[in-house]
């Protein structure tokens, strides 16, 4: 079974899209990869915190700009998982203060480099 495999027939299928900031390519725009491991009896938490902590690094995650909120292509990229859980303004709004009606976009530069640091 390969890692695509793993993760669109499997991990994608949880439907908690809270696991695209689990799981990291080891890009530079990636989220960051967790310094424990994954517990069952602590996974809720450290789902939220690896979400949380991604939305609020603004060289990844999200950054505001002219009014409008920039976030990170992942969610354009998986916006079917986010759907199911009240659209990625719905989504991001659950982690970090959105104003009414304030446009995200899923437009920040996305990084390809292997994160070597």
């Amino acid at each position: 079974m390969s890692l695509d495999e793993i993760e669109h027939d499997i991990l994608r299928k949880m439907n908690d899209p809270r696991i695209h900031f689990a799981i990291v390519c080891a890009s530079v725009s990636c989220p960051d990869l967790r310094m424990e491991a994954y517990s069952a009896k602590h996974l809720d938490q450290q789902l939220n915190e690896q979400v949380r902590d991604f939305l609020l690094n603004t060289n990844k995650g999200s950054r505001l700009d002219n009014a409008r909120v920039e976030v990170s292509r992942i969610f354009k990229w998986f916006e079917e998982d986010f759907d199911r859980h009240g659209g990625v303004e719905g989504f991001i709004g659950r982690y970090i203060p959105l104003a009414e009606n304030t446009p995200v976009r899923p437009t920040l530069d996305y990084n390809w480099s292997l994160n070597g640091r």
